[in-house]
């Protein structure tokens, strides 16, 4: 089996967080889930990822913001103003 790295570009990553269920997201999410199945590599660019975290922010999307991701850190009270977010150990491999 080949892995393969794909990186996400601001354009699938705005598509995957926005929760309303259009078919685009809805496909884009499967897409998406289809190669973390198979064991694909997901990079998501830091610059990527900030245009569209502060884009959500501006437009003051926050279930975009939440569905993102959860941040794993040391300083919780802080990030959790802006975004999920616990200490690294309370967070657990399913």
């Amino acid at each position: 089996m080949v892995i393969q790295a794909i990186v996400l570009d601001a354009g699938p990553i705005g598509i995957i967080t926005n929760p309303n269920l259009s078919p685009q997201s809805v496909a884009c999410n499967r897409w998406l889930q289809s190669h973390v199945k198979l064991g694909n590599r997901i990079i998501i660019p830091e610059i990527a990822d900030y245009e569209v975290r502060r884009e959500l922010l501006r437009a003051n999307k926050k279930k975009g913001v939440a569905r993102y991701l959860a941040i794993a850190t040391t300083n919780v009270r802080h990030l959790s103003r802006f975004i999920t977010a616990d200490l690294w150990q309370n967070i657990v491999a399913n």
